[in-house]
């Protein structure tokens, strides 16, 4: 098989604009989620469904970006957090998804146990079945590892501004920390964080 050398040139420079356009839009997110105290579970690291298999060509360029977001110094024994995640191959839609919101995780549940695979799939969570759902929506579908699960739905294209994702993302979140119900049970069992690994060798 032959590519043509300028669609395959062309092909890569479109990938790496829209990457770095995805960079800025988590930056925008880290530095409004700073705002309030708040630090990414994982540091820098944000994109965790790779692999370096000759064979797994899918998983050569990143499909999902995943954010968890904890009160800073409570890393290890945090129960609410917030979460950003890009879905750039939903398995329901046609076109690239943000899915972001806030939850908390049961007493001595490790977050990892939430997180994957159920929501850092390649094609992101089975249950996003509509491209839109406005903050805040209850879902129970990871109510084994997680209290409260409240999440939102839009279109990548939607978030195409400082601005829009101030009003869609950042704003609701904001409120619906401060509003989150008080756990259940006594305070989390110090759960130290996982590093992600790659899903496939």
């Amino acid at each position: 098989m032959v590519i043509s050398g300028d669609k395959l040139y062309d092909a890569v420079r479109f990938i790496d604009a829209m990457y770095k356009d995805i960079s800025r839009l988590i930056d925008t997110v880290d530095g409004g989620m700073q705002s309030i105290d708040h630090v990414s579970l994982w540091g820098g690291a944000c994109y965790f469904n790779g692999s370096k298999a000759l064979g797994y060509s899918a998983a050569w360029i990143p499909h999902v970006f995943t954010r968890v977001y904890v009160p800073r110094q409570a890393e290890k024994t945090f129960s609410a957090f917030a979460f950003l995640n890009i879905y750039l191959t939903p398995k329901h839609h046609r076109e690239p998804l943000v899915h972001w919101g806030v939850g908390r995780r049961k007493s001595g549940v490790d977050i990892w146990l939430a997180w994957n695979p159920k929501l850092m799939g390649a094609q992101g969570p089975s249950f996003l079945r509509t491209g839109s759902v406005d903050p805040f929506e209850e879902n129970r579908e990871l109510s084994t590892v997680l209290e409260v699960f409240r999440h939102a739905v839009r279109p990548l294209i939607t978030m195409d501004s400082a601005e829009s994702l101030e009003k869609l993302v950042l704003e609701p979140i904001r409120s619906e920390i401060v509003n989150l119900p008080p756990p259940a049970a006594g305070p989390n069992e110090e759960t130290p964080p996982v590093t992600p690994a790659d899903e496939t060798e």
